[in-house]
C-alpha cells in the first residue's frame, strides 16, 4: 500500500513538471506571436503619429484575448504613448527595459512575477524600433487551471482507490 502511495505521488509530481513546461513554454511563444502581430498592425498608426487608433487596436485586442493584463505602447525614448490599464502604469513595468534601438528586430520575452501569478511579456519594437515597441503582458491563469484540474484528475482516482482498499481492509 505504501510503495502504491509513493508511486502515485511520483507520478503526479512528474506529470505536472512536464505540464507545466510544456504549457508555459507554448505561452512564451504565444504570448511573442502576439506582440510581433500586434507590431505589424500599428506600424501604420505609430509611423503617422494617431495614437489614438494605436489605443483602440490595443483595447480591440484585450477584449479578444482575455488572457492579456495588459499592452502597452512606447517610443524610442521610453515614454508611453498608449496603454490598457485603467488609470496609471505600475511603476515596475514603466522603466523595465532600455530605449528600443534601431538594431531591435525580434521580440524579448520576460517573465514577471505578481499578486495574480506570472505574467509572461513581449516586447516587440515596430519600423525596427525607429518608432518604438509594443509589449504585451499575458497571464498564466488558464496554466494554472490545466494543472490544477490535471491534478485532480490523477488524484481523485487515486483517492478513491485507497479508500476502497482501506474499507476492503478494515472488513
Amino acid at each position: 500500500m505504501f510503495v502504491v502511495l509513493i508511486f502515485g505521488s511520483i507520478v503526479l509530481y512528474r506529470s505536472r513538471i512536464s505540464m507545466a513546461r510544456t504549457l508555459y513554454h507554448e505561452l512564451e511563444d504565444q504570448t511573442r506571436t502576439m506582440a510581433t502581430l500586434m507590431a505589424a498592425s500599428l506600424e501604420r498608426s505609430m509611423t503617422i503619429q494617431d495614437y489614438y487608433s494605436a489605443k483602440l487596436i490595443l483595447d480591440d485586442a484585450k477584449q479578444a484575448y482575455p488572457n492579456i493584463e495588459y499592452a502597452i505602447i512606447e517610443d524610442q525614448s521610453n515614454r508611453i504613448l498608449a496603454h490598457t490599464f485603467e488609470g496609471n502604469i505600475p511603476a515596475d513595468l514603466v522603466e523595465m527595459y532600455p530605449p528600443a534601438r534601431m538594431t531591435d528586430k525580434k521580440a524579448s520575452v520576460e517573465v514577471l512575477g505578481s499578486s495574480k501569478g506570472f505574467i509572461i511579456e513581449a516586447a516587440m519594437p515596430f519600423t525596427h524600433g525607429a518608432s518604438g515597441r509594443v509589449r504585451i503582458g499575458q497571464s498564466d491563469r488558464n496554466i494554472r487551471e490545466r494543472l490544477f484540474a490535471l491534478s485532480w484528475l490523477l488524484l481523485f482516482p487515486r483517492y478513491c482507490a485507497q479508500s476502497s482498499a482501506l474499507a476492503w481492509r478494515l472488513y
